[in-house]
């Protein structure tokens, strides 16, 4: 290890102020448009360590999915670094089979061998995979059980094949094209969970990646030849040597204190309350995902000990990553929070829709059994089920939809999780025919008035 070509990134600023600092150096790199947003989530994967401490030993290799309109700078950014470090490597999706990418089985003098794809010769590197969108489903799930294992299984008829593999991963995409071939742009989808679901499919896929950015068109351009650069930027040597020390880094070099991994855990928290719902890229596993991005960004920063051999994590860092993975999940484009929101209202009972709904039961509970009893309905069969003509029976569905009792798909009739939460909370004894109650108590009546 050369100390002097590792001086220029241990500076000694404040977190915000370095990652500033070496976002100005990478924009002499790369280029003077280059999106700082971008820049981070790419250059933290470079510079993710393999595996550390966290409780048990844990995955520390970055995988995070960059999805973004044409022209926005993804491959620019990526292929860009891959050059600046002389580290990873690109592979098409679009252009590859599943085998050449995996591996598989292969003829060779009459012979069938099992033989091991691009992927998995990059164990402990670093790949970018590019045109997602035009991936064959197979690879995805491959990729999958890839994340989970940290190897690859070939089984065929040569026999099977286990291979190592744990990677850094950058996966980058457009969202699908329209039906006619168009371009899509990500303000047409209503939130940013849309066209990631699109293109990945099953929330199972969707957890196994530790982040996932958004990058909008540019809506105003700027000339280049009017913006000087600022600064002096880092040697390319130095990039080079930097990301050898971050390739022997080694899990007893990362340096993170009991108390870390509590505040860890408690910052956390504090992203599932805001963005926790059915995309599960948080959860039970947000620590370990926090966890990986502030080692990422301690080892960016050069945040080590006199030794300069252990990457030391600090409460700003991790405040600092906290932050940044906030702004890229609350954001007009990606709107997390407003839909986890919208997710909490289809799962989420007040007291005030419980009552709403005893209401409801008083009088209709052949409607709301009925719903009980089903997964997918429509609403001719409601309709049918309850007796009621169109007048009397329109005003009970429009109260299950305001209240989100029930979901809206097409023509199919979902009842939602908070109903049935609803429904268990209720006394369904309170129901009538005839306009009164009845009551555990057949001593007492209760006059039924208008919903």
């Amino acid at each position: 290890m050369k100390r002097e070509l590792l001086t220029p990134f241990s500076v000694n600023m404040s977190v915000a102020d370095k990652v500033e600092f070496l976002y100005r150096s990478a924009k002499h790199h790369i280029a003077k448009h280059l999106n700082k947003t971008l820049w981070l989530m790419s250059d933290l994967v470079f510079n993710s360590i393999l595996e550390f401490d966290y409780g048990d030993k844990i995955r520390g290799a970055l995988d995070v999915f960059i999805l973004g309109d044409t022209q926005v700078g993804k491959s620019e950014t990526t292929s860009k670094l891959t050059e600046l470090y002389n580290f990873g490597h690109f592979l098409s999706l679009k252009t590859s089979t599943t085998v050449g990418l995996i591996g598989g089985s292969q003829k060779v003098d009459n012979t069938m061998l099992n033989t091991i794809g691009a992927i998995p010769r990059q164990h402990k590197k670093l790949v970018v995979l590019e045109e997602f969108s035009g991936a064959p489903p197979s690879f995805i799930k491959t990729m999958t059980d890839i994340r989970t294992s940290g190897q690859i299984r070939i089984t065929r008829i040569a026999g099977e094949l286990r291979v190592p593999c744990r990677l850094r991963t950058i996966t980058i995409s457009n969202p699908i094209n329209d039906d006619q071939g168009n371009p899509r742009y990500l303000s047409t989808f209503p939130h940013g969970v849309a066209p990631l679901m699109e293109l990945i499919g099953s929330a199972e896929d969707v957890a196994r990646y530790d982040g996932f950015l958004l990058v909008p068109r540019v809506r105003e351009r700027f000339n280049p030849f009017t913006k000087p650069l600022e600064g002096d930027p880092i040697p390319k040597e130095s990039y080079e040597h930097k990301m050898q020390w971050v390739y022997t880094r080694k899990a007893e070099h990362v340096k993170m204190s009991e108390d870390i991994k509590a505040y860890i855990w408690e910052r956390a928290e504090e992203l599932n309350t805001l963005f926790e719902s059915n995309f599960p890229i948080f959860g039970t596993t947000a620590p370990l995902k926090l966890a990986r991005f502030s080692v990422a960004l301690a080892s960016l920063l050069m945040s080590t000990d006199s030794s300069y051999e252990n990457v030391v994590v600090t409460k700003e860092i991790v405040d600092y990553m906290v932050d940044y993975l906030t702004s890229i999940y609350d954001n007009d484009v990606f709107k997390l929070k407003e839909y986890k929101q919208e997710h909490d209202e289809y799962n989420i009972a007040t007291d005030k829709e419980i009552d709403v709904l005893q209401t409801l039961y008083s009088k209709h509970a052949v409607i709301l059994d009925f719903l009980l009893t089903t997964t997918k309905t429509t609403a001719m069969t409601l309709r049918i089920t309850s007796g009621l003509d169109g007048d009397k029976f329109n005003p009970i569905f429009a109260k299950l939809v305001k209240n989100k009792f029930i979901r809206l798909s097409g023509q199919n009739v979902e009842p939602t999780s908070k109903y049935r939460y609803a429904m268990s909370k209720i006394d369904k004894t309170f129901r009538t025919d005839t306009g009164t109650m009845s009551v555990s108590d057949p001593g007492l009546t209760y006059k039924i008035g208008d919903d």
